[in-house]
């Protein structure tokens, strides 16, 4: 059974133009670990210093998979990259990337043998130590919403967390 994963961290900004370039570059190997280890529809996100993490697991037993992970590649690419990465100091115990909620996964596809268009929808809460315009302008520029967009969209913000309806 598929399950959704994400998670957060920031980027040093000292880092962003390298961390891209390696990313648009990463390793072959790290990507095929990524496959071994039933992990699909994988993404990093960056705004100004957030990275975003999403992937969807597949497999059936994410412990074993998340440690084979760490094989001689990965680990050599994580030596690259984790020293640009700052974690947010309210992560859970054992996390470097904190894991985010998934809130709503919806994908309509998945029932659908119909010629029409599919509709996806993900939504995922994270706790974010930043105000409510920051928050507001990773929303726009993230997913390219049109400035009318907010007239048909309810935001909320409360202790330190941002909903969107």
């Amino acid at each position: 059974m598929q399950k959704h994963y994400s998670s957060i961290i920031r980027l040093k900004p000292e880092y962003a133009e390298r961390y891209k370039a390696l990313h648009r570059n990463t390793f072959p190997g790290v990507l095929k670990r990524i496959a071994l280890s039933n992990i699909e529809s994988y993404g990093i996100f960056l705004h100004e210093d957030i990275l975003f993490s999403y992937y969807d697991y597949v497999g059936n037993n994410i412990t074993k998979d998340l440690a084979d992970m760490a094989d001689e590649v990965t680990r050599d690419w994580w030596r690259l990259t984790d020293p640009m990465q700052e974690p947010f100091p309210d992560r859970k115990d054992g996390e470097w990337w904190a894991s985010c909620n998934d809130l709503l996964f919806y994908d309509n596809s998945v029932n659908s043998n119909k010629q029409e268009n599919s509709i996806k929808r993900k939504a995922f809460i994270c706790n974010i130590n930043t105000d409510y315009d920051d928050l507001k302008n990773i929303f726009t520029t993230s997913f390219l919403v049109d400035k009318d967009f907010y007239k048909r969209l309810l935001i909320t913000y409360r202790n330190g967390l941002m909903f969107f309806y």
